[in-house]
């Protein structure tokens, strides 16, 4: 979710839409960052925005699914010295202590992605679409919150990036888009798109690390 400027001003229309949701009665669980490698329009008189917005909303307190992207820890095997963390009371609780470190932890909730011409995608139909956005955005996302053979929901099906990845995943998906052209253009990109054979457990790419069956993070 990205912000227009008008009159030098942003226009809030991100937190606007956030706090809408929330006023509906649906939790805000999470504030995202999608953090572009690339930049289409440098500002002259501004940094340059290279990020938007992701929030993650759920029914209730937290997500049926959870299956979080994984990275290597950098000190694993390492034994953690004693160390306490302060409540939100500001009272103080032990912490880890003799304990090593795992193998792999949770990714942080700033993706930083590749974006442009031929980086969000190698489908060249997909560039007809005025604002598309990455695969693997979509990708990240789908192998978060789902498992396959669940259903994936895109209002805005624009090219068919949410249904292209949703099919390799092994998930089922529906759209829905008010251009005839968009849908035009994401039936033809979908053609020939099928399941990943013999979809796997440890799924790498791109440095983060995929398993489909974490049951201790949910």
């Amino acid at each position: 979710m990205g912000d227009a400027t008008i009159k030098g001003s942003e226009t809030g229309t991100s937190f606007r839409q956030a706090l809408y949701f929330m006023s509906l009665g649906v939790n805000l669980y999470d504030t995202m960052i999608y953090q572009k490698t690339g930049t289409p329009f440098p500002s002259r008189h501004r940094y340059n925005q290279s990020f938007e917005y992701m929030f993650v909303f759920t029914k209730g307190q937290k997500p049926n699914t959870f299956c979080p992207l994984l990275k290597k820890n950098v000190t694993a095997g390492a034994i953690r010295h004693s160390r306490k963390f302060r409540q939100t009371d500001g009272s103080m609780v032990p912490g880890f202590n003799g304990k090593a470190i795992n193998e792999l932890g949770i990714e942080n909730n700033i993706w930083r992605i590749q974006n442009g011409m031929f980086k969000s995608t190698k489908d060249k139909i997909a560039f007809k679409h005025p604002a598309i956005f990455p695969e693997e955005l979509a990708e990240r996302h789908i192998l978060t919150w789902t498992k396959p053979d669940d259903i994936v929901y895109d209002p805005f099906i624009g090219s068919g990036t949410t249904a292209k990845m949703s099919i390799i995943h092994g998930r089922k998906w529906f759209g829905s888009e008010l251009s005839k052209e968009y849908c035009d253009i994401a039936n033809e990109r979908l053609k020939g798109v099928e399941k990943a054979i013999n979809y796997p457990i440890r799924y790498e790419k791109n440095g983060f690390i995929f398993l489909d069956n974490i049951n201790s993070y949910s």
